[in-house]
């Protein structure tokens, strides 16, 4: 049921409602890959820059390996 909330919110475009659900999370499990990955599509849909900075900064600190983080990575470091 907490998926389908969080999934909803974000398809609907109720983002203030989706990022309240991921910062309660993130709360009990702030490592975890696929909720800050979530929290930065919020983040670019909202068009928030200094939520992805941090959002990505904070995937790129874990997860330096993965491809896809490193290029958006990059991408915001070039900007």
């Amino acid at each position: 049921a907490h998926d389908y909330l969080l999934s909803t919110a974000i398809s609907r475009g109720y983002y203030a409602d989706a990022l309240a659900i991921l910062e309660q999370d993130l709360k009990s499990n702030p490592n975890d890959k696929n909720l800050l990955s979530k929290q930065l599509l919020v983040y670019e849909l909202l068009g928030n820059k200094n939520g992805i900075r941090r959002t990505l900064g904070r995937l790129y600190e874990l997860y330096p390996s993965d491809s896809d983080i490193l290029a958006k990575y990059n991408a915001l470091a070039f900007e």
